[in-house]
């Protein structure tokens, strides 16, 4: 019995197989995969490794993937919390002939595992979005995609409208002021141009004063856009005072007109002298009724 004994207490001595940890990465974090390599080493010749099964704890690691080899295992697991991860001794029983020869322990395993967040009250899943966040994309429903491109077309519709309308406008201006211009420089032409009669008579007179009235109620007419050559000289005045014409204007032609109307109806024959100065007093007249806007009082 006691030499039974002695050689069982030999054998057990001289065993010499033994379990070796490997874990992979060095560095780990939340979130990441894994590895971690139980293989034996120094089994005597017949014998073969048996491993078993690691379990979950699904709030701090879960088991991924389990890999047998001839005499190594690989646990892939991925780990859910940060700090230091205790996993349980791995149990792994050698055999011969499919009998028990010894079982071996791989001792508590204990990983660190790394976070780079702060402190979080919230689920897993929130604090894994943490790490890696997801990116909200908000798309414009159809109704504001309608809505813009309305506003859009009907702003451009009345930028192009006000750009017409300002064009067509100042192309009217240009043709007014044109047209104006030429109405003022074919009356002063037609002043300057008129001949004073060589025989002074009084058809002659009156036909020279008759012109010039002619002449100055049709500028009138065409600057003002009034019916002058059809208006008597006490309506052109209030006209001219209704306008906002100056009155020392008007007091400047209604003193040469009553000259013109005096050739022209009551035979009144004047000097050559007298002539000139009316036609010039005409001239006068007319450019300053030119330089004047006319202030329409409501």
């Amino acid at each position: 019995m006691q030499i039974f004994i002695g050689i069982l207490i030999i054998t057990s001595v001289s065993y010499a197989a033994d379990v070796n940890v490997r874990i992979k990465p060095d560095t780990i974090y939340v979130g990441s995969l894994v590895t971690i390599n139980i293989s034996v080493i120094d089994m005597q010749s017949g014998e073969y490794p048996v491993f078993y099964d690691i379990a979950e704890q699904p709030h701090m690691y879960s088991v991924v993937e389990f890999i047998l080899h001839d005499s190594s295992a690989d646990y892939t697991l991925q780990f859910w919390e940060s700090g230091l991860i205790s996993i349980a001794s791995i149990p792994v029983d050698i055999k011969r002939y499919k009998q028990n020869v010894t079982k071996l322990q791989s001792g508590i395993i204990e990983i660190s595992i790394l976070s780079n967040m702060n402190e979080y009250n919230g689920t897993i899943s929130d604090a894994l979005r943490d790490i890696k966040p997801l990116q909200e994309v908000e798309f414009m429903n159809t109704y504001k995609v309608f809505l813009y491109s309305l506003l859009l077309i009907m702003g451009m519709l009345l930028a192009i409208y006000f750009w017409k309308y300002r064009k067509e406008s100042q192309q009217l201006h240009n043709r007014k002021g044109a047209y104006n211009i030429s109405i003022y420089q074919e009356t002063i032409r037609r002043l300057e141009s008129l001949q004073i009669p060589s025989n002074i008579n009084r058809w002659n007179t009156e036909k020279y004063y008759l012109e010039l009235s002619h002449i100055f109620r049709s500028f009138i007419k065409e600057e003002f856009f009034i019916k002058a050559t059809e208006m008597t000289s006490d309506e052109l005045e209030i006209y001219f005072q209704s306008i906002g014409i100056q009155h020392e204007l008007i007091h400047a032609w209604s003193q040469t007109n009553k000259i013109a109307d005096r050739a022209k109806y009551a035979g009144l024959i004047l000097g050559i002298d007298q002539f000139n100065k009316d036609r010039e007093d005409f001239i006068n007249i007319i450019k300053s009724f030119h330089k004047i806007e006319p202030h329409i009082s409501l």
